[in-house]
C-alpha cells in the first residue's frame, strides 16, 4: 500500500513539474528560433513590403504552374507570365540582399567599435633601438642593451 501511494505521489509530482515547466520550455524554444538569421524580423516597413511582395510573387508562380498543369493557361501564356514573375522575384531578392548586406556592414562597424572599446590597441615595438641600433625583442618597451625607450606602433584591436 505504501509503495502504491509513493508511486502515485511521484507520478502526480512529475505531472505538476511538466505542467508548470511547459510554458518556460516552449518560450525558450521560440526564443532560440528567433535568434536564427532567417527568422530575424525585418528592420522597417519598406523591407516588410518587399518581403510581402516577394511572397506574393512566389504564390503567383505556384498558382500559374498549377493553372498550366490543369490546362487553364496555354504553354505560350505560361512561359511569358512565368518569365515576368521570375524577373520580378529576382529584382525583389536583389533589393532584399542589398539591404541585408548594408545592415551586415553596419553591424560589423558597431562590433568593431565595441571591440575596440573593450580591447584597446596594444603597443608593439617596431624592431630596432634608435640609440644603439640593436634589434629589440617583439613587444619590448626598452632596449635590453642600452635601456633606451623604444618607439611603439599600435595595432588595431583584433587585427594584425
Amino acid at each position: 500500500m505504501d509503495e502504491i501511494a509513493i508511486g502515485l505521489g511521484l507520478l502526480v509530482a512529475g505531472a505538476v513539474i511538466v505542467f508548470v515547466g511547459w510554458p518556460w520550455w516552449a518560450a525558450r524554444k521560440n526564443f532560440q528560433a528567433e535568434l536564427r538569421p532567417e527568422n530575424r524580423p525585418l528592420r522597417n516597413a519598406q523591407d516588410e513590403t518587399l518581403a510581402n511582395r516577394h511572397e506574393a510573387v512566389l504564390n503567383a508562380l505556384r498558382d500559374l504552374d498549377f493553372d498550366h498543369a490543369v490546362g487553364k493557361v496555354t504553354a505560350e501564356d505560361c512561359g511569358l507570365l512565368r518569365q515576368t514573375l521570375l524577373v520580378e522575384a529576382a529584382n525583389i531578392i536583389a533589393q532584399l540582399d542589398s539591404k541585408r548586406a548594408a545592415a551586415e556592414t553596419e553591424l560589423d562597424t558597431y562590433i568593431e567599435v565595441d571591440r575596440s572599446a573593450v580591447h584597446p590597441p596594444q603597443p608593439v615595438s617596431n624592431g630596432s633601438c634608435p640609440a644603439c641600433g640593436r634589434v629589440a625583442r617583439p613587444g619590448a618597451f626598452y632596449c635590453t642593451a642600452c635601456g633606451t625607450r623604444l618607439p611603439l606602433t599600435y595595432l588595431s584591436a583584433g587585427k594584425m
